[in-house]
């Protein structure tokens, strides 16, 4: 379960970490090279294709595809979507 939850707090805090960057108005290509995820590098290991590269990519290019699929499913049988965590209130 530990490992469960790491995976998860590394995607949101991945997330948080690349969304700030597109709102100070950084590039793919600039955040890419600022190397923001250098933290997760070795979480790519195992799939060399999902690399943070990849992930910056799929979080700045196609944000509506992560933040509408990538739900979770609550105890209380209620689902939050992380388009929820981020937006703003």
């Amino acid at each position: 379960m530990n490992d469960l939850k790491e995976y998860q707090k590394m995607l949101l805090t991945t997330i948080r970490i690349v969304l700030k960057e597109m709102k100070e108005g950084k590039s793919v290509e600039e955040t890419k090279n600022a190397n923001v995820l250098e933290r997760w590098k070795d979480w790519g290991r195992f799939l060399e294709f999902l690399n943070t590269d990849y992930w910056i990519e799929a979080i700045l290019v196609k944000p509506s595809i992560i933040l509408q699929r990538c739900s979770h499913k609550l105890e209380n049988g209620k689902k939050y979507y992380l388009s929820d965590v981020f937006s703003e209130k």
